[in-house]
Order: structure tokens, then C-alpha cells, then sequence
């Protein structure tokens, strides 16, 4: 049936727009967690995450309504609803898309809850220093942040926390404020550019602090 075309198609690039919707937050994640550069291309994106979510909506709510009025057609040639198992498999395949809908349109909110809870309480013990870094827009960016920190050497009790709200989230300006020793101040800022691909520095006065960044 035609309806049932439309109806796929509906609920595709439903779950298409979905991914474009969080790719900006999931993407830095991802990249992050592998060692790969290039979060920083996905900024684009974030701009357009409200019209992308709009039209997702739309998209998957077209689908349950064509679904219904399907089923209704249906019903209505004969006192049994022709093609039971037909209908299911449509339900279902609509039921599932628009879960991993909803799923990929809270991971902002989901990755950002996250990777709160790995902040940590900042003690006085220690060297403490806060490293601005731009390209951060969501807990995505956090988490990407968190594993490149990591790889640069830092044990996960040196990362005090890690926050893309502060200090300048208009700017996509986030912060880390670790525990940290002279020796990995440059391991970290040039980690932190090699994956997940943002810019990192100690101060704004100095925004080439290992001085390799072009």
C-alpha cells in the first residue's frame, strides 16, 4: 500500500533528524572516546538542533496519525481488520523508532546528568588549575573531554570536574579543573587537540600556551 510507504519513510527521516539532532552532542563522545579529532566540525550543527527537533517531531507524529487512519481504512472493508500481523509489525517498527527518538533527543540532558555525577569535590590538596576549553556545547563534549584527560595521563581522581556550562557557554567555552603537575600541563592541552579536537589553554590571555597550536 501507498500508506504504508509514507509511513516507513515518516518514520526514517524521523530517526534520521533524530541523529542530526544529537550528533553535535553524541559525536564528541564518540570521537572522544576512540582518539579521533574533529568534534569541533560538528559546532554547526547545535544551531540548528530546535528547527531539527521540530521537524522530527513532526515527522513521527505523522506516522502514528497515517498509521491510524490506515488502520481505520482497514477496519472498515470488512468486520475483520484485514492483515493482523501486518498491523503489529507497523505498530511496532513505529513504537521502537519513536523511543530511539525520544532517546536520541534527551541524550543532551542524558550525557550532561552523567557526566555531573563524575564531578568531583574540589579539595585544596594539590595543585589545582581550571583549563578553558572552546568547542564544548553538552555533556557529549564533557565525557569527550573526561576520556581525552585520561589518555594524557591524569587519573580519574585528578579530574575535579568538568563542565561545558561555564564559563562562557555562549562561546562554547566549557572548563576542566583538574589536579595537575608542570609535567602534563602540555600533554594535556595537546591531548585535548588530537581528540576530541578542541582548542585548550590555561588562560585568555594565552590561547597558545605549548605554543604548537596554529
Amino acid at each position: 500500500m501507498q500508506e504504508t510507504k509514507v509511513i516507513k519513510w515518516l518514520t526514517r527521516g524521523g530517526m534520521i533528524g533524530a541523529v542530526a539532532s544529537s550528533i553535535c552532542c553524541i559525536g564528541p563522545l564518540i570521537l572522544g572516546a576512540i582518539g579521533l579529532g574533529g568534534a569541533s566540525s560538528l559546532l554547526f550543527l547545535e544551531e540548528y538542533r530546535e528547527i531539527i527537533l521540530v521537524i522530527v517531531t513532526l515527522l513521527v507524529s505523522l506516522g502514528w496519525i497515517m498509521n491510524y487512519r490506515l488502520e481505520k481504512k482497514e477496519c472498515s472493508e470488512g468486520s475483520i481488520c484485514a492483515d493482523l500481523k501486518q498491523r503489529k509489525v507497523r505498530r511496532v517498527s513505529l513504537s521502537i523508532a519513536t523511543v530511539f527518538t525520544i532517546l536520541l533527543m534527551s541524550s543532551p540532558i542524558i550525557l550532561s546528568s552523567v557526566s555531573q555525577a563524575e564531578n568531583k569535590k574540589i579539595t585544596a590538596e594539590g595543585k589545582v588549575m581550571t583549563l578553558y576549553i572552546e568547542g564544548m556545547t553538552c555533556g557529549g563534549c564533557e565525557l569527550g573531554v573526561r576520556e581525552a584527560l585520561k589518555r594524557a595521563g591524569l587519573k580519574d581522581s585528578a579530574i575535579l570536574s568538568v563542565d561545558h556550562s561555564k564559563p562562557n557557554p555562549k562561546k562554547s567555552i566549557g572548563q576542566a579543573i583538574i589536579k595537575i603537575s608542570n609535567d602534563f600541563t602540555c600533554k594535556v592541552v595537546k591531548e585535548i587537540k588530537e581528540s576530541p579536537g578542541y582548542l585548550a589553554y590555561w588562560s585568555f590571555e594565552n590561547k597558545k600556551p605549548c605554543g604548537e597550536e596554529k
